[in-house]
């Protein structure tokens, strides 16, 4: 029997009522067992050497990162001539089925997908991929664990109440393929930062591959840079006061066109300076909630939604919505990840004078210093492999290596734009 087609292992009934409760749970900012209560011992995190770290040094960057900071390195255009960095596909000719989630819309199959057919051909494997629309995700998890039919591979969302020992019942331990030196086998997996890995450790083991994005998670405040030149404004709100006061000035309701499509909660609290989740004195941790500020950042919320900037439809809407409304300019403010700046560019509806830019995070009564911008979780997720097919793991593991390909090699060209003139065209050496 063909391994994708295999029976999924069937779980205990208790890990199967937790996850379908917890499964739809939010990406939160931290890995630690808040709220979780009552974990058994087994099931605490016990010590485990994590991947050495091993930076992928095939391409110099013009702007040099920082590791420690989380600072990425910069490049002002695209390498010439990538190298093809893995001289054999990383496919073993069986099919791999996989459960991933999308933020974006979801793409034709690969029966009219020309570029998923060539990824299979360069994969040596055949990819069976069941791609859920994000607001769908929680739903489809669930059902998908509590029906005992996840697939080979699978993603899951960090977070997750009860991880670890939904973990240790469904996927395959990965200590003895990535623990230490032994990364070695997968460059380009070793190319992740170390703090990554952690939110895949777990009862002394390595549960899966992360799916790293770091400060590229980092929630910031966007503005329609070209529709405030319009109006004159050209210089940021130095307080909370000023940004509410200059979005009631751009709030025109019978035009349809609202400063906000949802109450940017977190930026308010990083303008009152409050803590990332948890702080730390004398040896002390004390959750965000429990912060002084925080009445204050909810009462000035309401100020908010009281003086009409936001767009009525904002608390029935999905994500894909307020982006919508940013990029056709029925929105002038979003509050998003860096990750989705391309994004925007690529689905804006207002044409060649579209232009967006960041805004600097004011202090809440206008001392700049107070504001504190929040880092996000270095781990958006995991990669599991499913515990029957562990024999598989290996193929697996290559096929996620590939996947992870860095920027400047020729696997990371193909997956990143497609195939030249077919998905791109090259001015100088820039695919577009």
């Amino acid at each position: 029997m063909p391994a994708s087609s295999m029976p999924a292992p069937r779980l205990p009934r208790r890990v199967v009522l937790t996850a379908t409760a917890v499964a739809g749970a939010a990406l939160t900012t931290s890995c630690s067992n808040e709220g979780r209560g009552g974990i058994p011992a087994e099931f605490a995190n016990a010590p485990v050497p994590l991947p050495t770290h091993i930076p992928y040094q095939g391409v110099e960057p013009d702007l040099p990162g920082d590791p420690e900071t989380g600072l990425m390195d910069g490049y002002f255009s695209y390498p010439a001539d990538p190298v093809t960095s893995l001289p054999t596909a990383p496919g073993d000719g069986e099919n791999i089925a996989a459960l991933v989630r999308t933020d974006k819309p979801v793409p034709p199959d690969a029966a009219r997908n020309a570029f998923w057919q060539e990824l299979n051909t360069r994969l040596g494997s055949e990819l069976e991929l069941n791609i859920v629309p994000a607001p769908d995700w929680g739903q489809k998890f669930a059902t998908t664990v509590a029906g005992d039919v996840l697939p080979e591979l699978f993603a899951v969302e960090g977070g997750t109440p009860l991880l670890p020992q939904f973990l240790d019942a469904s996927a395959a331990d990965l200590t003895a393929h990535l623990s230490g030196d032994a990364i070695q086998d997968y460059p380009f997996l070793a190319n992740i930062p170390t703090d990554t890995w952690r939110g895949t450790a777990f009862n002394g083991k390595i549960m899966g591959v992360p799916v790293p994005r770091g400060v590229m998670s980092t929630s910031i405040l966007y503005k329609r840079e070209d529709l405030l030149a319009e109006k004159g404004i050209d210089d940021d709100p130095r307080s909370f006061d000023e940004f509410l006061d200059l979005c009631t000035e751009l709030t025109e309701p019978r035009e349809n066109v609202f400063a906000l499509g949802s109450v940017p909660l977190d930026l308010i609290r990083q303008m009152l300076d409050i803590p990332n989740g948890w702080s730390e004195s004398d040896g002390s941790l004390t959750s965000s909630v429990e912060a002084d500020q925080q009445q204050e950042a909810l009462d000035a919320a309401r100020r908010l939604v009281d003086a009409g900037v936001l767009n009525p439809g904002t608390f029935g809407a999905q994500s894909s919505d307020r982006k919508s409304w940013f990029g056709s300019g029925r929105n002038y403010f979003i509050f998003d990840t860096f990750s989705a700046w391309p994004q925007f560019h690529q689905a804006q509806t207002s044409g060649e004078t579209f232009a967006m830019k960041a805004m600097r995070t004011p202090g809440f009564d206008g001392d700049p210093e107070m504001a504190n911008a929040w880092l996000a979780n270095p781990t958006y997720g995991i990669s599991a492999i499913r515990q029957d097919v562990a024999d598989r793991a290996e193929t697996f593991l290559q096929v996620l290596n590939y996947l992870a390909a860095p920027f400047g090699t020729a696997e990371y060209l193909f997956r990143i734009y497609g195939v030249e003139g077919v998905h791109y065209t090259m001015d100088g050496s820039d695919p577009v």
